[in-house]
Parts: structure tokens; C-alpha cells; sequence
């Protein structure tokens, strides 16, 4: 007989209340709803979601499917919960009351599920034509994704002259997710945005295409064109996947930024061996409305604004130490 999943990854935001899942004698680890790293899958059997907000638990589900791929862990709702929504973003079931009792259960059925589908994938593995198209799928999709990507890289042309006391250094990986850098000059003022999608699909382009979109054009402040972006991600969620993104605005003449970021690590500014945490906190984009806050500042001779995710994604503006401004 199966073995009975002893290890919950509990998804809810911070605050919800929730049943005791360890009455099965399972081991429960919690995770922030629309939290940022990636989720390490070894070692966890079954996945938990409170479907509070709606909105978040349905773009959350999605992302952990696309995290899994072809790998099966069972993605359970508590409830309340409507069954529908929860199905169609591609939970297995909803827990009702009592729960020690529903959750034994699903894990007897979940069980079976996985050992169906690890079967599956075995014999797939030993088809060679069936791997060899589906390869070739995969290289197509790269392909596409490739193509797109290239206009979402940072241009070398260099900056213009009001520019000149400010060291910007990029760097990004292409790999395991899409990242963008790109930045423009509006007068005298330097517009940069900075993302990161999960993946390395044509979906995930789109979105890293449609935030770079947002962050370098309009007038209003870093955190409400965050604001604008993530109401468009959130309201086509089938269409594009959450992200995490820093919009950073600096004022060529006087050293003044203002930046605001969704769902990245904390900016920090470097003074000489001491660094500052610029703390943020918001969700990646996508998961639910939210306010940006705007956080405006002048970078001091010699100091460095530091914002990204690193190593894959890391933004890094210098101020020369030798060059005043007034």
C-alpha cells in the first residue's frame, strides 16, 4: 500500500487562520501567498492553498503548475471555497470539514494519481520518437521565446552626457527564468526597469514584454505605473504569469532617484563597506491589487543603488566620487 504523504507545504497569506493539518501526523511547512523564490519540491507531498484572496490562490495554483511541469504533487483548497474556480486553476480538490477525515482520504487518492503518473512518464522515457518530437517541441518554443527576447535586451549605446558621473552596470542570466533590463533617457532624467518572469516560455516573454511597456512610458510615479501593470497581469491571468519588477527613476542633474519594486529582494545602497536595505515588501505583480509605495532620495558621491534579484538579475547605479552636482 502507498505511504501516506507526511510533509504539507501550506500556502496563505499572513494572518489567515487555519485548521490543524498535523492531527494526520503530517509535518507542515508554510510559504507567503505570492512569496518570490521557487519553490524545492523534493521532500513535499502535498500542497495546501487558503483561498483567501480568491484572485491570489488562482494565480498562485497556476504558477505552482507550471513550476511542477510534468512532475505530480496534489494541490488541495481548504474551504470555503468554490469547487469550480478551484478546479479550473488546476487544484485537485477542496477540504472540507472535518478535515483529519477529507485529508486521509485525498491522500490515498493523490497517492495513486502519482504513482499513475510516475508510471506514465517511465514508459514515456523508453518511447524514443515520442522524446524526439517532444524535444523538438521544446527547441521551437525556445526558439519563439529567443526571438521575442531580443528586444527586451539592454541597448549599448551610451548614455547621454548629463549621465556621464553615473556608473550603470547590468547583469542577467537567461537561465532558469526571463529577465529584462532596459532603460531610456527622458531629458535629463534616466527611466530604468528591471524583471524577472518565472520561466522561459513565450508566455513568460509577453510578460516581461507588457511590464517593460508599462515602467518606461507615462507620467506618473515609479509605484503607480507598478500599480497600472499589475492590474493588467492580474486581470488576464491566463495570458501572463506573475513577476517580480523594480521601475528606478534618476534625475541626471542632481542625483535625485525615485524606485519602486514589487516582489524583488530589498534594494540597497552601498556607502563605502556599509550597506542600507531599502525595504519594500510588496507581492510580485500579478497576484492581487496592491498600492506601490515610491521611495525618492539623492545618490551621494561615491554611493551605489543596488536593485535586482541577484545573481540572475542584478542593476547597480554609481555615482562618482570626483563629480559634484548642484
Amino acid at each position: 500500500m502507498a505511504t501516506e504523504p507526511k510533509t504539507i507545504l501550506l500556502v496563505r497569506r499572513p494572518g489567515v487562520s487555519v485548521p490543524d493539518l498535523t492531527a494526520n501526523g503530517c509535518v507542515v511547512v508554510e510559504r507567503d501567498l505570492g512569496a518570490v523564490p521557487a519553490v524545492d519540491f523534493d521532500g513535499i507531498d502535498a500542497i495546501i492553498l487558503t483561498p483567501d484572496p480568491v484572485d491570489a490562490a488562482i494565480a498562485e495554483t497556476r504558477r505552482l503548475r507550471v513550476d511542477l511541469g510534468d512532475t505530480y504533487r496534489p494541490i488541495y483548497w481548504l474551504a470555503p471555497a468554490d469547487a469550480a474556480t478551484a478546479f479550473a486553476s488546476g487544484a485537485d480538490a477542496v477540504l472540507e470539514e472535518p478535515l483529519a477525515k477529507s485529508l486521509a482520504l485525498q491522500f490515498v487518492i493523490g497517492n495513486r494519481i502519482r504513482e499513475l503518473v510516475d508510471g506514465q512518464r517511465s514508459r514515456a522515457a523508453q518511447v524514443e520518437p515520442l522524446a524526439e518530437q517532444l524535444a523538438k517541441g521544446r527547441a521551437a518554443r525556445i526558439a519563439d521565446a529567443d526571438l521575442a527576447r531580443a528586444t527586451l535586451r539592454f541597448g549599448d549605446s551610451p548614455a547621454p552626457e548629463q549621465f556621464d558621473v553615473f556608473r550603470i552596470a547590468i547583469a542577467r542570466t537567461e537561465e532558469p527564468d526571463t529577465t529584462i533590463a532596459d532603460a531610456i533617457a527622458c531629458g535629463s532624467t534616466l527611466r530604468i526597469v528591471a524583471a524577472t518572469v518565472p520561466g522561459r516560455t513565450l508566455a513568460s516573454t509577453l510578460t516581461a514584454m507588457l511590464i517593460r511597456q508599462h515602467a518606461l512610458t507615462g507620467s506618473e510615479s515609479p509605484g503607480e505605473r507598478l500599480r497600472r501593470m499589475n492590474r493588467v497581469l492580474a486581470e488576464r491571468p491566463t495570458d501572463f504569469l506573475p513577476a517580480a519588477a523594480a521601475i528606478l527613476e534618476l534625475d541626471g542633474t542632481t542625483g535625485e532617484y525615485r524606485l519602486a519594486q514589487s516582489g524583488l529582494p530589498n534594494a540597497v545602497i552601498a556607502r563605502g563597506n556599509t550597506e542600507e536595505s531599502l525595504t519594500f515588501g510588496e507581492a510580485r505583480l500579478g497576484i492581487y491589487d496592491s498600492v506601490y509605495a515610491t521611495r525618492s532620495n539623492r545618490l551621494g558621491p561615491g554611493e551605489t543603488l543596488r536593485v535586482g534579484a541577484p545573481p540572475a538579475l542584478v542593476v547597480e547605479i554609481r555615482r562618482d566620487p570626483g563629480h559634484h552636482l548642484p
